[in-house]
């Protein structure tokens, strides 16, 4: 059986605090801010800076693409330390700004995938590929996403579209590469269903036990884990 590993792209992107800071954050939080809150600290901080804005006040656009760089730039941090619901919370206030950015909803689900919520992962990346049609990497990490979540066909799909779409020559050849093992994945699950489908029960029972397994099979991946997932063992 081929092996294939698929995980989430790393990108460059703890003392606890026991009292909540009341004095004002400066405009961008420090390295050592964000790693000295708790994550719950972290969820329910203001990220506005000074008093609220009367609501007759409008943010300008430069406004909004600060305040969306800083909250991204803050995710990608957190991302680092391994806090990645707490960097989810901060791309998703990013989105509350602009809503239409792609790289956001790319990096929420690289997120979703480090902690094993894949559904949701497919979501936030499928959104991405809407938005930025033309984009290697989002379809890269749908099709991640699909992979773990055992909809092996759409992965396969997904990872071809990412596979035309890169210009980068080197990134392209590991991509060419990754999309042979998952071809070779394809290829032995349709034989394996095929071979299903060909055995005759005579038993009534047993026919609708055997049904019900071969259906479920469509969603079982051979896969190796142990560089995503160490604490799990292959299929």
């Amino acid at each position: 059986m081929v092996s294939l590993v698929l995980g989430a792209k790393k990108r460059k992107l703890t003392k606890n605090v026991t009292e909540r800071q009341t004095a004002p954050l400066p405009c961008f939080l420090s390295r050592e801010q964000l790693e000295s809150m708790s994550d719950f600290d972290y969820a329910d901080q203001d990220v506005s800076v000074g008093p609220p804005m009367p609501p007759s006040s409008r943010m300008t656009l430069e406004d909004t693409a600060q305040k969306v760089k800083r909250l991204q730039a803050e995710g990608n941090t957190l991302a680092e330390a391994g806090r990645f619901r707490a960097a989810i919370e901060r791309w998703q206030q990013g989105l509350e700004y602009d809503p239409t950015n792609g790289i956001l909803f790319e990096l929420i689900a690289q997120a979703c995938m480090e902690t094993h919520d894949y559904f949701q992962g497919i979501q936030a990346a499928t959104r991405a590929t809407e938005l930025r049609p033309t984009w290697s990497d989002g379809f890269a990490t749908l099709a991640h996403c699909q992979f773990n979540y055992g909809e092996l066909e759409l992965a396969h799909a997904s990872l071809s579209q990412a596979l035309a779409l890169e210009k980068v020559l080197t990134v392209a050849a590991a991509l060419r590469a990754e999309l042979d093992d998952m071809t070779a994945l394809v290829d032995a699950h349709r034989r394996d269903l095929a071979a299903a489908a060909q055995i005759h029960f005579d038993d009534a029972d047993a026919a609708q036990v055997h049904d019900c397994k071969t259906n479920l099979s469509r969603r079982s991946i051979a896969w190796t884990t142990s560089a995503v997932h160490g604490d799990l063992p292959p299929s």
